[in-house]
């Protein structure tokens, strides 16, 4: 027997091992959670980075969407050593409720507030970044305007409906409002088109196919949806955070102008991006690289500044 060639083997073995394990160790892993609250259950995904985290991102997704179709969104974070956090919001996804109907528009802020707590809590000492998209976009805007931010490093939003891209006309809303008071649970197919998702259409099918994204919305949620964004714009001279706010300049589902708008209302506090040619989903946009790079970028410079 040959000890000499024995003790290498066993070098060798031992080696490989050790790496496996390091590879192991510096691997993005995630965690579900799940909260209870307002006789509804809300289910929620924690993505840990592979090596300590510089900063942590909490996310708020748009309308009949959910927060897995995040998945890319994360990986591309943890190449920066950012941490996500997220949930399905009520009526969406895996959480429970009526699909496309939420009660009440302060529940959802409320929702928000646990979402940076979970952060603080899951990453203590870690500056938290709030980012929000389209529906999450409004919703994020209205609690920077409203709420107490100095928890926060900064935020980010994406394509948010502040106004639609077309305005609903007069008549319907009226209707809608009449409506809405006698059932204001009543749901409706939204007119969403997944060509408009994306100039990547591969987007749009995977979207359709997706088992857990609906295409309903109630009138309750629609019409406070919308009276939240026209007070967010009449409101955001009282921005006090840093935001980054995105929107393709080829939306045919919110509106970029009324970002605009915002934005020059409160100079001082947003970076404003407007990307060329994209759509509703700059982060799954044909050049999606690129978004992604900019928003890690601006989240890096605010999580270590």
């Amino acid at each position: 027997m040959d000890l000499g060639a024995n003790t290498n083997f066993k070098l060798v073995l031992l080696s490989f091992l050790s790496q496996k394990i390091i590879e192991a160790l510096e691997t993005m892993t995630t965690e579900n959670f799940t909260w209870n609250l307002d006789k509804a259950t809300i289910e929620g995904k924690i993505w840990k980075t592979s090596n300590a985290p510089k900063g942590v991102v909490a996310l708020v997704h748009g309308f009949f969407e959910h927060i897995a179709r995040y998945q890319h969104v994360a990986e591309y974070f943890d190449q920066h050593d950012i941490a996500l956090v997220g949930y399905d919001q009520r009526g969406h996804g895996k959480s429970s409720g009526k699909r496309g109907h939420v009660k009440k528009y302060e529940w959802l802020l409320e929702d928000v507030e646990r979402l940076i707590q979970k952060a603080q809590e899951v990453f203590p000492n870690t500056p938290v970044v709030l980012y929000g998209h389209s529906w999450g976009g409004n919703i994020v805007t209205n609690y920077l305007l409203k709420r107490d931010t100095s928890k926060l490093a900064g935020a980010v939003v994406s394509s948010p409906w502040l106004k639609l891209a077309t305005d609903p006309p007069k008549f319907q809303v009226a209707l809608g409002k009449f409506v809405g008071k006698l059932f204001p649970g009543f749901t409706q197919t939204g007119p969403l088109n997944e060509a408009d998702l994306s100039t990547d259409l591969s987007v749009g099918k995977a979207y359709k196919a997706d088992p857990l994204i609906h295409n309903k919305i109630s009138v309750a949620t629609f019409l406070s949806t919308i009276e939240a964004g026209l007070w967010a714009l009449d409101n955001a001279q009282k921005l006090q955070l840093d935001t980054l706010l995105m929107h393709g300049d080829d939306d045919n589902i919110t509106s970029h102008t009324a970002s605009q708008a915002f934005a020059q209302k409160a100079p001082e506090k947003v970076t404003l991006q407007i990307w060329e040619g994209m759509r509703h989903e700059t982060h799954n946009e044909v050049k999606k690289e690129e978004v992604l790079k900019k928003v890690t970028e601006w989240i890096v410079g605010k999580v270590t500044s």
